[in-house]
């Protein structure tokens, strides 16, 4: 909601604290959530001007993706 309220700085912080409650294997086991909370992060760490951390997850994300449809948001966002 911080995200859609223009409050990218508070939604960063938010996100980043719901990661930081998955386990180790979050992307093995929770692979939907991972991806999804991963492209948050990533968006609203470029929206924070974060761009290196940003590029951080983006990479994170192509990487553990399954198929290039998961992988296509990254690809545009690292663009």
């Amino acid at each position: 909601k911080a995200l859609d309220g223009c409050d990218h700085e508070t939604a960063y912080s938010y996100l980043c604290a719901a990661l930081s409650l998955l386990p180790k294997d979050h992307w093995e086991n929770h692979y939907d959530l991972s991806l999804r909370l991963g492209f948050l992060i990533a968006s609203a760490a470029n929206s924070t001007c974060r761009y290196d951390e940003a590029i951080i997850v983006l990479r994170r994300i192509i990487e553990k993706a399954r198929c290039l449809d998961d992988q296509l948001p990254s690809y545009i966002l690292l663009s």
